[in-house]
């Protein structure tokens, strides 16, 4: 057995209609459709990103949105270009750091409180 690449990654929202425009007028990322009754996929590089609106799934209580370590990161060429633009775009990006020689970072968090980060690698 080989997995060969990661498919999709699908996000639980509580707002349908903020988070979509989060990830598409924010974050920039291009729809792979247009946008179902609480679904909508994007486009990240050969992955899928999907919303799924929170009431389709399960009852509030059943689930804690923005309460998992887990975290994705999107890979950009330049890190300080990337940053700027999303904090002039109203986006809460902290400071880049350094993680390793060749790898550097700047976290946010989506709509629901999810981490969400920027990566380049050198």
């Amino acid at each position: 057995m080989q997995i060969r690449s990661a498919a999709r990654m699908v996000f639980i929202v509580r707002n349908f209609q903020f988070s979509l425009e989060f990830y598409r007028d924010l974050l920039g990322l291009q729809l792979e459709a247009e946008p179902g009754s609480g679904w909508a996929c994007f486009d990240c590089g050969g992955m899928l990103l999907c919303l799924c609106a929170f009431n389709a799934v399960m009852p509030y209580e059943e689930h804690t949105l923005g309460s998992s370590p887990d975290q994705l990161l999107f890979e950009v060429d330049s890190i300080e270009e990337v940053r700027s633009e999303l904090i002039r775009r109203g986006v809460d990006v902290k400071p880049v750091q350094q993680m390793s020689s060749t790898v550097r970072i700047a976290e946010f968090r989506d709509p629901d409180g999810r981490y969400l980060g920027l990566e380049e690698r050198s």
